[in-house]
């Protein structure tokens, strides 16, 4: 029997607002996977662009100060590569034993790049909040992810993906279940890494099924292409709405069909029912007016955010 739920990881499970750990977002991942677990306890820690390491220091410090029991399962979203931890934006606050829920500086604000362009194409800083260190040390960063190899950072990934599943080995008394977010992870020309009785991994990586349903219009491809924008599609999505609409980057139809994996899987303690094809693909098309999206949460589309509307006004 799961005691509490609780969850570490980015955006992609994140509840809507850093630090907000017992709300999980309306209608999210985790707030229906609750529900459908019969759960009464949820905690939700993970922070939108959240690095690896940042999500894994958490868990560390919350086991580290009991704060996790046993029988609780453990839910851990490894997020992609390339995103850079630094003082201001990684620390958790402990005091007198414990770990408070609130974390410095939101958990998040946490830089990343994209090191998959071509080197023509630089790759940019950006944060998820208000990043005081960013701005002032921009000149600084850029230079460190210019000079970064990308080989080097993708090992020291696998080498943190490979700590999670030693540290899931030497807590048998709870459960984890890991998420990716994206493929490239493996190294098997390295080495396998062990997976522990006590840990299952989803299948796919939970950013196809972000990426395959959306319906990339012509215009809005042609409004980056005006712009000479070399950016990620992702990217492009938050640039023209100004947020991604949707919650946890999933439709409400896919979101569905991704709890009902994770509940089968949790249910079942393994993933061999999972397909690919159970998502729904370019099925929703990115609002281009504020009735637009109105009209895709009438539809039960899109959860809908508050003031999310007021995005489209000029």
């Amino acid at each position: 029997m799961i005691k509490t739920l609780r969850v570490f990881g980015d955006s992609y499970v994140a509840p809507e607002y850093t630090g907000n750990i017992t709300g999980n977002s309306r209608d999210g991942v985790i707030h229906r996977l609750q529900k459908k677990l019969s759960v009464s306890t949820a905690r939700n820690y993970a922070a939108h662009g959240s690095c690896f390491e940042f999500s894994v220091k958490n868990l560390i410090f919350r086991m580290r100060y009991q704060e996790i029991k046993p029988g609780d399962l453990i839910i851990f979203c490894v997020t992609t590569a390339g995103r850079i931890a630094n003082k201001s934006t990684c620390d958790i606050n402990v005091k007198e034993g414990q770990v408070f829920p609130t974390l410095a500086a939101g958990g998040s604000g946490l830089l990343h790049y994209d090191y998959t362009k071509e080197s023509e194409h630089p790759p940019s800083i950006s944060s998820h909040i208000l990043d005081t260190y960013a701005h002032e040390n921009r000149e600084g960063l850029l230079f460190t992810i210019l000079e970064k190899d990308y080989e080097v950072d993708r090992i020291h990934h696998f080498s943190m993906y490979c700590l999670l599943l030693s540290f899931a080995k030497a807590h048998p008394e709870n459960k984890f279940v890991i998420i990716n977010v994206q493929n490239g992870l493996e190294m098997n020309d390295v080495c396998i890494p062990e997976i522990p009785d006590n840990c299952i991994i989803y299948p796919l990586p939970i950013s196809d099924a972000d990426q395959g349903e959306i319906y990339w219009d012509p215009d809005i491809l042609d409004f980056f292409k005006r712009k000479n924008s070399h950016t990620t599609r992702h990217s492009q999505l938050i640039k023209y709405t100004g947020q991604d609409p949707r919650i946890n980057h999933l439709t409400i139809p896919n979101t569905e069909v991704f709890v009902n994996h994770l509940y089968e899987g949790i249910k079942n303690w393994n993933f061999d029912h999972v397909n690919e094809d159970d998502f729904y693909k370019t099925h929703w098309k990115i609002p281009k007016t504020a009735e637009e999206y109105l009209k895709q949460v009438e539809e039960n589309i899109l959860d809908y955010k508050p003031g999310f509307e007021m995005k489209y006004a000029k």
